[in-house]
Parts: C-alpha cells; structure tokens; sequence
C-alpha cells in the first residue's frame, strides 16, 4: 500500500455495510448498497497510487456511475456472453469453460439505477444528487493530489516502456483531470502507456486496462450475474 492511499479520505472499502444499515434492511438491500459501495472506492481512489484500484474497474465504474441506464440498451455492453465457470467454481487449465448469454432482464438487472432502486438508498436521496456528490468528491480528490497522481502515472508509464508497450501514435486524448474524471478508453489508456513514433505490429493494444491478478470486484458483470443468483436464495427480513 502506498503512502495517502485515499488521498487523506476515508477508506470506504473497509467499512461493514450491515452495521451501517443497523438491521434495517434486508439481506437484498444490503447486497444491493455493498455493490455500490464497491464500485463507489474503484471510481474515487484509482490514481493515488498502489492502493488495490486499477484502471479497467475505473474505467467500469465510472460507465457503471455515469453512462449505463437501464432504460437506453444502446448504452449496455454489446458483449453478452459471460463466463460461469473457471478455476475458482472448479474448471481447471485445459477444461472447457462455460459462457451464457445475458437476458435483456439481466443486462437491466446490472444497471446502476437498478441497483440504487432495489438497495432502498432512493429512500435517502435522489439518484441524480447522489451522482452529481460522487463527480464532485472525486473532483476533490484529484485536484487535491494531482501531483502524487501524476507522479503514479508516471511510474505505470515507465514501467510499460520497460515491458516494450507502447500506444500508437495520436492516441493520446484529453487532459489529465477531465480524463480521471469522466474517463474514456482511449484517454486513460494514454495515461498508462508511453508513446513511440513508430508502434510495432506486435503490441499490447492500448484499450486494454490492467488486469487485477487477484480478486474481483462484486459489481463487475460475471459476479453481479452470480450474485443475483445467489440472492434469489436469500431470506428477506423485515424491518
């Protein structure tokens, strides 16, 4: 872990969403409010260093937050199928894997706005408000650490030079706080990776974000796909 890891925040990732709720949900809220919670920390905290947020669940969250409805399917991932089986659920190397294509009612499932709907957070405040405090607290963040994160970005680059990846040339788009506030593929991956005049054939593509070795974020498709069918199996609680 970095030194300011969270840009003098608080670190959100460790807090108990059920002692937050008080036993005043049901056991679906709460696994509603810990999704968001977790995409909530890959959106604020990427850039500040090694703290455990990288650029592809930035990238997601910030589409999760800002850019996916439910109610406009031009804005879902076109890329349905996703993965039901690999090591972890006993699929071993050389296995064949296990792909399903999502529903229409699952892609709406895995929409944000569903999401703040069924977690009862709308009881709280609007989703708009909650969207335009989350913009405006990572706005603080990045301006308020913009030469540590700058500094990062110039160790992510460093390192992909020393591993011979490179962007093409002209990829580079945006400046650097609107690019780690509303981020696109291209931009941030301009961020990531240095550029050459000439790219090579052979070469990592600059829309492909880093990959998390270990571990996967509860929001990401694949684990909100299970999640929904693990919660169809959860006992509901009354307040």
């Amino acid at each position: 872990m970095c030194p300011n890891a969270f840009g003098g925040y608080a670190r959100l990732d460790k807090l108990e969403v059920s002692e937050l709720a008080n036993g005043k949900c049901s056991g679906a809220e709460l696994l509603y409010r810990a999704t968001i919670m977790d995409a909530v920390c890959c959106y604020l905290f990427f850039g500040l260093g090694r703290n455990g947020f990288i650029a592809s669940e930035f990238l997601m969250a910030a589409d999760y937050f800002f850019n996916v409805t439910s109610d406009k399917p031009e804005t879902w991932n076109p890329e349905r199928s996703v993965q039901v089986s690999d090591v972890a659920y006993g699929c071993g190397k050389g296995k064949d894997r296990k792909f399903i294509d999502l529903t229409d009612e699952e892609m709406t499932s895995m929409c944000f706005d569903q999401h703040w709907a069924q977690s009862g957070l709308c009881r709280a405040m609007p989703i708009r408000l909650f969207r335009r405090l989350l913009a405006e607290k990572r706005r603080a963040i990045v301006a308020g650490n913009l030469s540590q994160i700058s500094e990062y970005l110039r160790s992510l680059r460093d390192n992909a030079a020393t591993a011979g990846e490179y962007l093409r040339p002209g990829c580079v788009t945006g400046d650097l706080l609107e690019t780690l506030l509303s981020p696109s593929g291209e931009g941030l991956a301009s961020l990531l990776y240095p550029m050459r005049q000439v790219a090579r054939e052979a070469h990592r593509s600059p829309f492909s974000m880093p990959r998390r070795e270990r571990g996967r974020r509860l929001w990401t498709p694949i684990n909100q796909y299970r999640r929904s069918m693990d919660q169809r199996n959860l006992p509901q609680t009354h307040r």
